[in-house]
């Protein structure tokens, strides 16, 4: 990640209220990260976010989940 999506990642984090919001939204966004681009949260890169696709998200993270359930 660039220094700025750092920035953005971590003003994110700071945003949240509690420490149980924290956690809960930190370990979603790890997930989807690893699901989607197989890459860590401070590893997305400005490419991967631009060049992300709905039929990714759906692929890679929606329809796993639901088949897990």
């Amino acid at each position: 990640m660039s220094e700025e999506m750092i920035n953005v990642y971590q003003t994110w984090i700071n945003s949240l209220a509690s420490a149980n919001t924290i956690h809960k939204y930190t370990s979603s966004v790890t997930l989807f990260s690893n699901m989607v681009f197989k890459k860590k949260p401070t590893e997305i890169s400005e490419f991967d976010l631009v060049h992300l696709r709905y039929s990714d998200v759906l692929n890679k993270f929606v329809t796993p989940l639901k088949e897990n359930d």
